[in-house]
């Protein structure tokens, strides 16, 4: 199911509205009167989804990051909620998450010794591909 997840942090270091994915897992339980948790997730649609420069300004109003400086921005967005069926004997649920922002840009070009090793399997940087530099990001945990 698809849905928009409105996200922010208490010190309003993130602030953003993101499109999700949600799915649950219903519980299986042997005994269908044995109390047991549902976990839903929430995902942002695609994984690490690209962002432009003025969104990502937008959703991190405080961050100290010169993004000029990166070809792409990426953000990825994940919570679980564990929703407990019981919530007279204390398990009403938890939910955990993570959000990063990374900046990428093309890898600097293979020197020929470099590129030498990497056709001979023993490569000493990934010189074919993106350097990834996380510029903001956190987990969390609540009960």
């Amino acid at each position: 199911m698809r849905a928009d997840a409105q996200a922010r942090t208490a010190d309003g270091q993130f602030d953003a509205e993101l499109p999700v994915t949600i799915a649950w897992t219903l519980p299986q339980s042997p005994d269908a009167r044995e109390a047991t948790s549902t976990e839903v997730r929430l995902l942002h649609e695609g994984g690490t989804v690209p962002q432009t420069r003025s969104s990502v300004e937008a959703m991190f109003p405080h961050l100290a990051v010169d993004l000029s400086a990166y070809e792409q921005l990426l953000l990825s967005f994940g919570a679980i909620y564990t929703l407990g069926q019981d919530a007279a004997s204390g398990d009403a649920g938890s939910v955990r998450g993570i959000l990063t922002l990374v900046g990428s840009n093309p890898a600097p070009a293979c020197t020929d010794e470099e590129f030498e090793a990497l056709e001979a399997g023993r490569p000493s940087r990934d010189c074919t591909g993106r350097e990834d530099t996380t510029l903001s990001g956190g987990n969390w945990t609540a009960l």
